[in-house]
């Protein structure tokens, strides 16, 4: 059970990091896929009016990156924001950033891989991978992104606030701490379906993109 089962789909982020302020104040945390008005965009804030050690935004286009940095210091000018350009679909830039991030901060103590892209059109990254599977898969794995049919697809619409609420819970809820790998939903544990929690296909995925980025891991013998 998370610290608050009360919550759901109506819980705003700023909620959610007010009541775990404490577990934010002093964090170095990092958020990837900053864009305007979007759930990293929400999050940021929300997270920046903890007093968090340093914010790191990372995004691919550096306009973003200003505009979302301008807002936190419009509400929050004390928070300390750094930035940093990331481009998912680049292992080069991936690697450049994972550099730059750590002259930055001591540790990370929270990552928020929230970049992500979902396109109809195929095209593969500079290493010749797939596009959506290496910015959503590869990338972050690395670093260690008709209105008829739209309506049908949601039982309602969020504001972004509402939308990064589960991001804070995951992030800082002290009740995840002794569970790890778990699945969330509108604040709350959600039960994955069979195939995203089978060890054979989480093997299969850690060496297919042990082959991609051409670099070996060590495998935790427990998540």
């Amino acid at each position: 059970m998370t610290s608050h089962p009360e919550w759901g789909t109506r819980t705003k982020a700023t909620e959610a990091a007010t009541a775990f302020s404490a577990q934010i104040k002093n964090r170095y945390v990092l958020i990837t896929g900053l864009t305007r008005n979007s759930l990293g965009e929400a999050a940021a804030l929300a997270i920046a009016a903890q007093g968090p050690a340093l914010l790191i935004l990372a995004s691919r286009t550096p306009a973003n990156l200003d505009y979302v940095a301008r807002e936190i210091a419009s509400v929050r000018p004390s928070t300390a924001v750094a930035t940093v350009q990331l481009d998912l679909l680049s292992q080069a830039s991936v690697r450049r950033a994972a550099a730059a991030i750590r002259r930055l901060a001591p540790r990370l103590d929270v990552l928020v891989n929230n970049a992500g892209v979902m396109t109809r059109a195929r095209r593969t990254s500079p290493e010749g991978i797939e596009a959506q599977f290496a910015i959503n898969h590869v990338g972050p794995d690395l670093d260690e992104e008709g209105n008829a049919a739209i309506a049908g697809t949601a039982k309602d619409w969020k504001s972004p606030d509402e939308g990064a609420s589960t991001v804070i819970v995951a992030a800082f809820d002290p009740a995840l701490n002794e569970p790890s790998g778990s699945f969330l939903s509108d604040c709350q544990f959600y039960e994955p379906p069979p195939y995203a929690t089978d060890p054979e296909i989480a093997d299969r995925l850690w060496s297919l993109s042990e082959d991609l980025v051409k670099e070996k891991f060590d495998l935790p013998s427990k998540l």
